[in-house]
């Protein structure tokens, strides 16, 4: 779902897996993480970040003839791009950090 009550009730049923069943889920191949996990990042991944990013990378006549007005800042693409790189490479936390570092200058 797309509404509050919905993060709610998914918050608590990790809560109440993670506190109460844990020797449950102890038993379940890893592998089955994996796949919920890919699909998490597939469901809440925002794809229209690649459309905004390549639109602003292009000069503001080509923007123009186009018709491509939501523009994104160039220095927030620098700082998704870093992100999303120091992340597959390092781990979140690293990337968190290099992000607020970016945005800092």
């Amino acid at each position: 779902g797309f509404r509050r009550l919905s993060n709610l009730v998914t918050g608590i049923t990790v809560l109440l897996i993670t506190v109460g069943l844990f020797k449950v889920v102890n038993l379940m191949p890893s592998a089955a993480f994996v796949g919920m996990m890919w699909m998490i990042c597939y469901y809440t991944f925002e794809w229209n970040t690649f459309k905004l990013i390549f639109h602003a990378l292009h000069t503001p006549q080509l923007r123009e003839r186009y018709n491509r007005h939501h523009k994104i800042e160039r220095s927030d693409v620098l700082v998704i791009i870093v992100v999303t790189v120091v992340t597959l490479f390092s781990n979140l936390a690293m990337a968190v950090a290099c992000g607020l570092a970016l945005n800092l200058f």
